[in-house]
Formats: C-alpha cells, structure tokens, sequence
C-alpha cells in the first residue's frame, strides 16, 4: 500500500475528503410492477431481486417507460430488499423492478469501481442498520448518510487495482476448497461402490428392491417456529451430503398427534419433493424430534437392511443414477414411495453391512477433517482480506 500512501501524500496534502453517499450519488428507483403486469413473454425483461443473485426465473413486459426505469450494460445496481448488494449490470437493456436502485454519478469524482467495492464491502455494516420488518430493506435516507472517502481518481483506481486482485486471491481459494470437495467426493463414491457391491473382496451381493425390505411413511404437516419442545425436521434442514444442519432449527409443540412421526437416531429420512429430492438423513442423535410432511420415513427390516449401511448407499452414484430416472420431472421433482420403492439397493449378510460402514465411517470421517482444515484457512485467510479492504476503503475516516 506504499504507492498508495505516497499518492496520498502527493495529491491529498490537506486529507481525503470524506462525503456522505447523497451528496456523491443519485438513487433512482425502479419501476414497481402489479403481478398482473409480469409477462411470461414481452419486450423487455424485468430485472427482481432475485434474477439480482440466483433466479434463473425470467418476467417481462411491454410498457414503454421513462428512460431512468431501464439500465443498460455497465450501470452500476444495488439490489436494497429481501438481499442486499451491488451489482454492476452485463446484460441487454432491461427494466429494473422497485427493489432495486440505479445509481447515478459523476465519474471524475467516484470511478465505477472503487463504488461497486465501497457498497459490496459496506453490506455487513448495513445489515446492522436495516429497518426490520417481514421483508428485511435499506432505506434510501439511510444510505444517503452513509460516509464514503472520496480520494482522487488516481488513488480509487490503485485502490480497485488492489482490491480486484485480493478478490481473485479469495476467488482462488473458493475454487480450491470446491475442487477438494469434488475429489473427496469422486474418492469415496469409488470407494463406497466397491465396498457396497462387494467388487473389493471379489463377491457379488443380491440386489433388492427397496419395496421388498422397507415400509415408508409420509411426514407431519405443522406451522415450523423458532421454539416449542420438538426439532421439525425439514427438508432445508439434511445438507448435501446427507447430514442435519445446526443452523436454523426450528420446532413444533408436541401433542399425542405428533407421537407417530417422532424420530430416534438412526432413523432414515429423505427429501420427497424439489430440487433436493433424494438427499437422505441419518438421524445423528436422540434429540425429540418430528419430520416434516415434505420428508418420507424409510423403515426397514432390520434383519436384512443396516440403517448406515442404505444411507452410505445413498451418497453414492449407484443411488442417484436410479433416482434420477425415477424421480416424475412433470413441475416439481416428485420422489414418492411408489418412485423410492422402485429402487435397488446391494443386501450383503449384515455382518458385512456392519463392517463396510465402519471402513465407510473411517474414510468419511478422515475427509471430512481434511476439508475442514481447509475451510478454517480459508477463513482465516477471508478475515484478513476484509481487514484490508477495510483499510483500503476506509482512508480518511
């Protein structure tokens, strides 16, 4: 940061000036629309929060409006309602829906740049100062107050410079944590095959049908809380790999009506419906707990079926191959008892179920420490970036 400190010193012998975002920039809002008025076909594609970040989901319209309700390639966005952030825009000439600003500004004093870094790395401050309601928002007078250091141009553009590289640098080390997590995966899904098939020790296991060996049944439909005296279950509460979430629990009050959907550990659960069909829980503990209407229970024989053993089986290929043929893709993915039932899974003697599991237990067990590590460094490392871009951001005040 030295050649930042030497301009500084050159061009800026008084200080940096410090301004508040409304004397620097223009928000303008966007166009709120009636539901009736979102096309699924039209002239122009309406941009919403949520195409903002992850909704591949598209609306149009034909109006024709004032000119300060469209943006174009290179307009710089902040998404204000429900999530928050900038975004500079790479699209074709859309409208930009009421959720959403544009910002207007003068570019020999605020470069581009250094205000999409200023409000991407503000978020976490704003967050503190949101207006709570049933859809978390900023207002527009609150960031208006907000104070920005506006240091010449030569120095925001050394600023951006830095800051574009350390977002590479934590761009790098994202892709390095998923590309270990895919290789785990491809690892053990090898592993687990062989075991599960009985191909390491040269023996071939009868394939059954899940209908044959288990019973299933469908979950308790009930209003989730933040408290009561039962863990509800639901399907956003089984991660990717077929573990239950801590964060974000939530709970039902029990009553006699609940009893028969209570689950004990070991229990196997599994996502009926959505895009995560398929994906199956173990249940990790004795904790009271009920499992939701979107959940299926899978019951089994246990004097053929190992609970552990059926849900290793499901984090392999050998699973998902079947489930993806058999999952109804009619609307929404539909992965019911008849589709679940239809599926084969390997029945070696259970001994050697007991066995595979444990040598399957070790090796997940050793991975799963391995990317932790990675993702505590990775942290780590995330925590000083923000302590510099901090710096960066923050000279004069």
């Amino acid at each position: 940061m030295s050649n930042i400190d030497t301009l500084i010193k050159k061009l800026c012998p008084d200080g940096i000036p410090v301004k508040k975002l409304g004397e620097v920039v223009k928000f303008l809002n966007g166009r709120a629309y009636k539901k009736n008025e979102l096309l699924d076909e039209g002239k122009y594609p309406v941009l919403r929060v949520g195409n903002f970040f992850t909704s591949e989901k598209w609306y149009y319209s034909d109006l024709e409006l004032d000119e300060d309700k469209y943006c174009e390639k290179g307009d710089l966005l902040y998404a204000w309602a429900a999530s928050l952030g900038p975004m500079i825009w790479s699209g074709e000439k859309v409208i930009f829906h009421y959720h959403i600003w544009k910002l207007i500004f003068d570019e020999s004093i605020l470069n581009k740049q250094y205000l999409y870094h200023f409000l991407k790395n503000d978020v976490d401050e704003i967050y503190n100062s949101l207006t709570h309601s049933t859809m978390p928002h900023v207002s527009m007078a609150n960031m208006k107050e907000r104070l920005i250091s506006v240091p010449p141009i030569e120095v925001q553009l050394e600023i951006v410079s830095i800051l574009d590289e350390l977002d590479m640098y934590e761009s790098s080390l994202m892709d390095k944590l998923e590309e270990e997590k895919r290789l785990r995966k491809e690892q053990f899904d090898a592993y687990a095959i062989r075991l599960l098939t009985g191909e390491n020790e040269g023996k071939e296991y009868e394939n059954v049908e899940l209908k044959q060996i288990a019973k299933f049944s469908y979950g308790y439909t009930d209003k989730a809380k933040d408290a009561g005296s039962v863990r509800f279950i639901r399907i956003t509460d089984i991660d990717e790999n077929g573990f239950l979430k801590n964060n974000d629990a939530k709970y039902i009050d029990y009553s006699e009506d609940v009893e028969k959907y209570m689950l004990h550990k070991g229990d196997i659960v599994m996502a009926r419906t959505g895009a995560t069909y398929g994906k199956t829980l173990h249940v990790p503990n004795d904790e009271p707990a009920a499992y939701a209407s979107f959940l299926i229970k899978i019951s089994f024989d246990n004097s053929i079926m190992d609970n552990k053993f059926y849900w290793f089986f499901t984090r392999t290929q050998m699973y998902w191959k079947q489930a993806n043929k058999y999952v109804s893709t009619g609307g929404q993915p539909q992965f019911n008892t008849g589709a679940i039932g239809r599926v084969c899974v390997p029945v070696p003697p259970l001994i050697e179920q007991k066995m595979i599991c444990e040598k399957l237990e070790k090796l997940d067990t050793a991975f799963r420490k391995m990317i932790a590590l990675l993702e505590n460094e990775i942290l780590l490392r995330q925590k000083e970036l923000a302590y510099y871009r901090k710096k960066l951001l923050s000279y004069g005040r």
